[in-house]
């Protein structure tokens, strides 16, 4: 043979073995068919198959998780799953043991491969307990908007938490989602979805919490947006009974989301995607167990609402629950942005929780009133409000990771740290505002923190220190990691704001009733109620709802605002329970001398420093 010849034949066979080597490459990634049309119905059932990356391995841990973003407590996915099994690549069933830590153990034999893993899953939303003598706390109800329902042939929430985990080691591997679905129903995501065909769609997902941070629904399809500013909004409605659209839902919250895009229309051109589920009020163990509320995530948001007939607390509900969502596109506002975690099996927390939770609702309150949407004389109503709830949290400081995890478990002093993280922010904005001059506030440093590719929760102050001001270490020492009392006053003062702990001073007023909180049932009873007070509460009497908003732990401070803020000449709503039956009671405020709490106002006499440094704060465009 010529040299010619053996030349030709040597790149022959080095092409062939590279093709063979490329080829038979294993796909590693994961492969997850979720079946929405076989659904168990007795059960409300569906089936999860998974093709996992091929690894060999004689144990292999596969995590559920037990904790996941933006949720305080324990979910713990894994009692949702059913009639697990896995096979290796020769077809062999392995043995396999659950864990009480969300983890389930594989056992191969020698030089096997994972092939395949199977099992049926539960929905969380008709989880129910099994003793009534069990609390909730203890039960742990998992939300309704970050668990899943399955409602064959009319509604499917897609949580990917509770349909599916990882295996330990590789959660950051590609995901690819295929989705058999009835023909009539579509997906709502902030995913690509790709319909493959009517009753077959699929999506992929770069890795495991980029699935925690999408959840999808399906439904008949009910959808519109709108643009807010460079957002564009993607509005998704199922709602049981119909009464709600999504063109209603646009029409109640576009003005109120397009102040939160103004705020920051240094993201750019992005789309956020918003799903509702709406239900029938105080219908069954489907809605006061969970609760009403929203999750929200860097993309997207899933908010499970009352279908309330009223127009006007519809709206109230809306604005409340969504205001400032879509700030989450800025990753030092987002949990999982800032969470930093690929292990589920442990709490989600930080440090800087207080950072993203405070900060987020008083950027919700502050866009409001930069864009007129609000007046100031309501966000100082807010603020009293907070500071009354506040006062609920542990003398403990805001990073202590131990009293948060204690803390958040329990509705409302998870509602006195959150209010007391947003008090927290906005002093910060002050102290910020104060010390650079008016060049620099508090949304300013977010905006500087938002362009770094990673977030390390831990070493937010010391981030904050260097874009800001060296001093501004000192406020960190005092109230974020000590527990220093925070200086609302003398804050307060430098913006032109007066503030008494407690005063004398004319007032508007129902009579006087206090209420007392109940754990257990996410409820206020009232108590030392005077006789004379305009709507006839007594000891004992559990209020459902305030001008039609559910009073809970999470809506304390809004649904109470117009009773311990009254407005002249503006009636106000009771619905309360006594003696298992329901009353309704509506009253006008009047003007009575009293000791008032937490009393905020203008101040007439502020300095020139003082009204410059509120405009900076609140007007800052006039510069």
């Amino acid at each position: 043979m010529r040299k010619g010849h053996i030349f030709v034949s040597l790149i022959l066979f080095f092409f062939c073995n590279e093709l063979r080597t490329q080829t038979s490459t294993p796909d590693f990634s994961y492969h997850i068919t979720i079946d929405l049309q076989n659904v168990v119905s007795a059960k409300d059932r569906v089936k999860v198959t998974i093709t996992p990356p091929p690894i060999k391995a004689r144990v292999i841990y596969y995590v559920l998780p037990i904790y996941i973003p933006g949720i305080e407590g324990k979910v713990d996915a894994g009692r949702f799953v059913h009639q697990f099994y896995a096979l290796d690549d020769k077809g062999f069933p392995l043995k396999v043991s659950k864990k009480k830590n969300g983890i389930i153990v594989l056992k191969l034999s020698k030089g096997a491969t994972l092939k395949k893993i199977e099992y049926w899953v539960d929905d969380t939303w008709d989880d129910e307990k099994t003793k009534s003598s069990e609390s909730n706390s203890k039960f742990n109800y998992v939300p309704q908007a970050a668990g899943s329902n399955i409602d064959a042939g009319n509604n499917y929430v897609l949580n990917h938490a509770f349909f599916f985990g990882y295996i330990k080691g590789f959660s950051d591997v590609p995901y690819t989602i295929t989705i058999l679905k009835p023909e009539e129903l579509a997906a709502s995501s902030a995913l690509k979805i790709i319909p493959e065909t009517q009753t077959r769609d699929s999506y992929k997902t770069s890795n495991y919490k980029q699935l925690l941070d999408n959840p999808v629904m399906y439904s008949r399809p009910d959808s519109c947006g709108f643009f807010a500013g460079n957002i564009y909004v993607s509005i998704s409605v199922y709602s049981e009974n119909g009464r709600v659209s999504s063109r209603l839902v646009r029409r109640l919250i576009a003005a109120h989301i397009t102040s939160a895009s103004n705020f920051i229309p240094e993201v750019g051109e992005k789309k956020y995607e918003m799903i509702f589920y709406f239900t029938t009020p105080f219908k069954t163990v489907l809605n006061s167990n969970g609760g009403y509320g929203g999750l929200v995530h860097k993309g997207c948001a899933f908010y499970f609402m009352p279908e309330l007939e009223d127009e006007e607390a519809l709206a109230t509900e809306l604005q409340r629950e969504t205001a400032g969502d879509i700030l989450h596109l800025l990753k030092p506002l987002d949990y999982q942005c800032m969470a930093n975690s690929n292990d589920f099996t442990k709490p989600q927390l930080m440090k800087s929780w207080w950072f993203s939770e405070g900060v987020n609702l008083y950027f919700g309150w502050l866009s409001a009133v930069r864009d007129s949407f609000v007046s100031e004389g309501e966000f100082m109503g807010n603020v009293s409000l907070k500071i009354r709830l506040a006062q609920l949290a542990p003398n403990k400081p805001m990073t202590d990771l131990k009293s948060l995890t204690n803390c958040l478990d329990v509705p409302l002093k998870r509602e006195a740290l959150r209010s007391k993280a947003m008090l927290l922010a906005f002093l910060l904005d002050i102290k910020i505002s104060e010390l650079t001059e008016g060049k620099m506030g508090l949304k300013e440093a977010v905006l500087e923190l938002d362009k770094h590719e990673t977030m390390i929760p831990d070493s937010l102050e010391s981030w904050l220190v260097k874009i800001t001001d060296p001093r501004i270490a000192q406020f960190f020492r005092d109230y974020v990691d000590g527990i220093k009392p925070m200086p609302l006053m003398s804050e307060f003062e430098k913006i032109g704001w007066a503030y008494a702990p407690s005063t004398i001073d004319s007032a508007l007023t129902f009579g006087a009733f206090g209420l007392l909180y109940n754990d257990n049932l996410d409820a206020f009873f009232v108590y030392n109620a005077d006789t004379s007070n305009l709507f006839g509460l007594r000891d004992g009497d559990r209020i459902v709802s305030v001008d039609g908003m559910i009073l809970g732990s999470s809506t304390f401070d809004d649904a109470l605002h117009s009773v311990y803020s009254p407005t002249m000449d503006r009636e106000v709503q009771l619905r309360f329970i006594r003696k298992d039956l329901n009353y309704t009671s509506s009253a006008i405020p009047y003007i009575k001398v009293m000791l008032v709490e937490y009393l905020i106002r203008m101040d007439p006499a502020a300095p020139a420093a003082a009204i410059k440094l509120h405009r900076q704060v609140f007007s800052p465009t006039l510069f």
